[in-house]
C-alpha cells in the first residue's frame, strides 16, 4: 500500500537570483524565477531480494508535497539497482512515467526529471534472482508558482512570436534558455548555470493561466553532465556556459538524436538581423509565459574582435542563454545574456560573441569529451522470397552497454551467414558497396568487410541477439558494420538474398 509523505518536514529554501549580473548598473541578466523548497526527506526501501524468474515489484512509495507546482526527487548514492532492476516514477497529475536503471540513475546525478504536480508514486522492481536491490530517497524539490514580470523589450510592444525551434530547450530549474550544438553539446549564459542538476526542457506545454509553467513529458527531458560544464559569468561579453547532457532515461538517446538537429555556429558581423529564439516571461499572455517565442531586429553594435554583442530585439526574463542567430545565414553568432532595451525604445539588448577565444576552446573540449555512439544504416536488401530482409539495430551502443540486433524478413529455417566487418568503404582493397547483379542476385549488394562470419539458422523469419560492448574507453569511436546473407533458391539465379548493413559507432566518455 502506497504510503503519503509529510508535507515540508524541513524549512523551504527560496531559489531566487539576483538582477544585477552585469558591467554596467542599467543591463540586467535575464532568469525567470522558478522559485522551489528544498525538503529534507528520507525513505528507504531497505535492502530487498527478488526470488521469482521475472521482475517484481519489491516496494512502493509515494512523495506527496501538498500544493506543490512540481516536484523533483532526489536519490541517495547507495541506491541499488543490481543486474537490470529498474525504477518507475509516475506523476499523480498527468501519469508521465519516468524510468530509470543504474546507469541513468548515476547518470542524472540522483536527481530524477521534474514531474508536474504535487504527487509522484516510486515503483522498485526487483530483477529475477537477485538479492540486494535498495532505493534511498533522501530529499524532494518542490515548485512553487513563479513570476511573470517583463523586461527590456525594445519599445512599448511585445512582438515575440510562438516559435518551435527544436533545437532549443528551457533550462529548468533556472529559468533560463538554452540550446543545442551536437547530439549532446549544449550552450547557455554562464550566469545560468550557478547551481548544479540543470536540466534541458524540450517541446515545453504552454504555461498555466497565471503564468506557472508546466514541465513536458521525462522523454523530452534531458541532464546536464555536471562534470563537463564549463563556465564565464564576467558580465556583458563574458557571460557564457558549454556542457554536455547524458543520455535520457527513458529512451536512452542523446537531446540532438531525439530532436534531429542542432545549430551551426558562425562568426558576428556587422550590420544584419539578428533573431533572439528562447523562454522568457509573458506578462500579457500568460500561458506563453517560458514557452518558446521568437522575435527579429538589428545588430546594433559590434566591433570586428569585440566579443560584446548589442541588438535591437525584444527579450525578457527567460531569455538569458538564448542562441543569438544571425538571420541570413541561420547560424548561431553569439548567447544573449542580458537586457538593455526599455519601452521607449531606447537602449540594446545585448550577449557574448562565439567569437570569443576561451568559448571556442571550451566548446572544443566538450565535444571531445564523449562520443554519441550511434546506429548506422548502410544501403537496403534485396527481395527475396520472404520479402526483403532487413538488419536493425536497439539499445545503447556505449561501452559497458548492451545492444540487440534483429533480423526480420529472412527465409524460416533457411541457413543465413551474419557478416562482421570494421569499413564500408573497401574490402582487401575493393571498393565498397559491390553489386552481386553480375552474379545473379540483381538488387543485391557487399556494403561492408567481411573480416568475420557465424552460420546461423533463423525462427520464422526472424532472428535477434544482444552484445554487451566491453567497458573498455578504447573501444570509443570504433566502427563495426553486420549484414546478413541467406540462402534462397526462389529468390534468383545466385540464390542468395542481401539484408542492409548496419553500423555501430562505439561511444562513451572519454
Amino acid at each position: 500500500m502506497l504510503r503519503s509523505h509529510a508535507a515540508a518536514i524541513s524549512a523551504g529554501i527560496v531559489f531566487a537570483f539576483s538582477a544585477a549580473l552585469s558591467t554596467s548598473g542599467r543591463l540586467a541578466a535575464q532568469v525567470a524565477d522558478n522559485p522551489f523548497d528544498v525538503l529534507a526527506v528520507r525513505h528507504d526501501s531497505g535492502v530487498l531480494a527478488n526470488f521469482a524468474v521475472t521482475h517484481q515489484v519489491v516496494w512502493r512509495q509515494r512523495i506527496h508535497v501538498s500544493g506543490a507546482q512540481w516536484l523533483r526527487l532526489r536519490f541517495a548514492e547507495d541506491s541499488v539497482l543490481e543486474r537490470d532492476g529498474f525504477l518507475t516514477l509516475t506523476s499523480g497529475k498527468d501519469q508521465n512515467v519516468q524510468f530509470f536503471e543504474a546507469w541513468s540513475l548515476r547518470d542524472y546525478g540522483g536527481y530524477s526529471a521534474g514531474f508536474n504536480g504535487d504527487t509522484v508514486d516510486v515503483e522498485l522492481w526487483a530483477a529475477p534472482s537477485t538479492l540486494r536491490s535498495r532505493v534511498v530517497i533522501v530529499g524532494v524539490d518542490a515548485g512553487r508558482p513563479a513570476s511573470v514580470g517583463v523586461l527590456s523589450q525594445c519599445g512599448p510592444a511585445d512582438d515575440r512570436l510562438p516559435s518551435t525551434d527544436p533545437r532549443q530547450a528551457r533550462q529548468w530549474p533556472t529559468g533560463c534558455t538554452t540550446w543545442l550544438i551536437s547530439k549532446f553539446a549544449g550552450l547557455t549564459a554562464g550566469h545560468c548555470t550557478a547551481t548544479a542538476a540543470q536540466q534541458m526542457h524540450f517541446n515545453v506545454p504552454p504555461s498555466s493561466s497565471s503564468g506557472s509553467i508546466v514541465l513536458p513529458a521525462p522523454q523530452d527531458q534531458y541532464a546536464y553532465d555536471t562534470a563537463s560544464l564549463q563556465r564565464l559569468n564576467g558580465g556583458v561579453g563574458r557571460d557564457w556556459a558549454a556542457f554536455a547532457t547524458v543520455r535520457n532515461s527513458n529512451t536512452g538517446l542523446y537531446a540532438g538524436e531525439k530532436q534531429g538537429s542542432w545549430y551551426e555556429l558562425g562568426t558576428p558581423v556587422s550590420s544584419t538581423t539578428i533573431r533572439i529564439t528562447g523562454y522568457g516571461t509573458d506578462s500579457d499572455q500568460r500561458n506563453r509565459s517560458q514557452t518558446q517565442q521568437t522575435h527579429t531586429g538589428p545588430l546594433s553594435t559590434w566591433n570586428s574582435g569585440a566579443t560584446s554583442l548589442c541588438y535591437v530585439v525584444d527579450t525578457t526574463g527567460g531569455n538569458s542563454g538564448s542562441p543569438v542567430v544571425d538571420e541570413r545565414t541561420g547560424k548561431a553568432i553569439g548567447i544573449h545574456t542580458h537586457g538593455g532595451c526599455s519601452t521607449n525604445g531606447s537602449g540594446c539588448n545585448s550577449g557574448t560573441a562565439i567569437n570569443r577565444t576561451d568559448l571556442q576552446a571550451a566548446i572544443a573540449a566538450v565535444l571531445r569529451s564523449r562520443v554519441a555512439g550511434a546506429f548506422e544504416v548502410v544501403g537496403m536488401g534485396c527481395r527475396g522470397s520472404n520479402g526483403t530482409p532487413t538488419l536493425a539495430g536497439s539499445g545503447t551502443p556505449d561501452i559497458g552497454r548492451s545492444v540487440q540486433l534483429t533480423g526480420s524478413m529472412l527465409v524460416p529455417n533457411a541457413v543465413s551467414v551474419l557478416t562482421f566487418g570494421v569499413s564500408k568503404t573497401q574490402w582487401n582493397s575493393i571498393p565498397l558497396p559491390i553489386s552481386l547483379a553480375s552474379a545473379g542476385a540483381s538488387g543485391c549488394s557487399i556494403y561492408s568487410s567481411i573480416d568475420a562470419s557465424e552460420g546461423l539458422v533463423s525462427t520464422n523469419g526472424l532472428w535477434s541477439r544482444t552484445i554487451t560492448l566491453p567497458n573498455d574507453k578504447t573501444w570509443i569511436g570504433a566502427m563495426a558494420y553486420f549484414q546478413w546473407f541467406t540462402f534462397d533458391s526462389a529468390a534468383n539465379t545466385l540464390g542468395i538474398t542481401t539484408s542492409n548493413a548496419l553500423g555501430i559507432e562505439v561511444g562513451g566518455l572519454r
